[in-house]
């Protein structure tokens, strides 16, 4: 009997609300962003486009892992530097959850200055869905750094659903 993975429509966000470019010097120079673009294939397959981001994490059980995309392609805004371009890559999985987060998260640093690697420094119980993911995720960090982050900080988490129901 062959089975199918449908990913769920709904995932979860936690973004705080602030003022872009909080006027910092950084903030009038910046003129690039980064993106990840993502394909949720019906045969539980994910088509991924990185374009300078953190790469998503794949987490299964309690283990986390990054997912490998070869050919990133530079931030938007960064596409005059180089007329390489990336392709988009598809992963033969279908993780439990898959969770992609901005910099906030990855270059928070702990005291000593070690960044946190999402694929690294934690692991969320290991039935632990999309919301869970997110809170066990973002508390990470924030022990990690000790302190308050000065950067953006976001989290999706997407769950899939093996039994082909929109959860």
């Amino acid at each position: 009997m062959a089975t199918s993975t449908r990913w769920c429509t709904r995932g979860t966000l936690r973004c705080p609300r602030r003022p872009v470019g909080g006027g910092t010097e950084d903030s009038a120079t910046e003129g690039f962003a980064t993106a990840l673009l993502i394909q949720f294939g019906t045969d539980g397959r994910i088509t991924v486009l990185n374009c300078g981001h953190p790469a998503p994490c794949a987490v299964e059980n309690g283990l986390v892992r990054e997912l490998a995309l070869p050919d990133a392609e530079l931030p938007l805004g960064m596409f005059h530097l180089s007329s390489e371009r990336g392709r988009p890559h598809t992963v033969e999985t279908t993780p439990q959850v898959l969770v992609c987060v901005t910099g906030g998260i990855t270059e928070t640093r702990a005291p000593e200055g070690t960044f946190f690697d999402p694929a690294r420094h934690w692991a969320p119980p290991p039935q632990a869905n999309a919301a869970q993911v997110v809170d066990h995720l973002t508390a990470a960090a924030r022990a990690w750094g000790g302190r308050p982050r000065n950067d953006d900080v976001a989290v999706v988490a997407v769950e899939a659903s093996a039994a082909g129901a929109l959860t």
